[in-house]
């Protein structure tokens, strides 16, 4: 089991020398779950939105408060979160589909 970072997408944004407003993600929670790879057929094709997706997290924690403008940072990694599913609404666990992007 590993853990995670979420980060929240920080909508106020601070100043640049330029004046220009720069959104960055703030450090919010940490959870514990499973991350694995999604290669090339694992990649569910009949889905636009988990066919995006490079990798997975699987949790058992719930209650997690975690949407798709959200990143999750693990091994100093940043992934966007592009959906969120709990399967068949069972509050059994989550699946987290996640795009590498750094």
């Amino acid at each position: 089991m590993s853990t995670f970072t979420i980060l929240k997408y920080d909508k106020t944004g601070r100043r640049n020398s330029l004046g220009q407003i720069i959104h960055d993600f703030q450090e919010s929670s940490t959870f514990d779950g499973w991350i694995d790879f999604l290669g090339g057929e694992e990649s569910n094709g009949q889905n636009a939105i988990t066919a995006d997706s490079t990798h997975i997290i699987i949790t058992f924690e719930t209650s997690l408060e975690i949407s798709i403008s959200d990143r999750i940072r693990f091994k100093n990694r940043d992934y966007e979160v592009t959906y969120v599913d709990n399967p068949m609404e069972l509050d059994d666990h989550l699946e987290i589909f996640l795009k590498a992007v750094g």
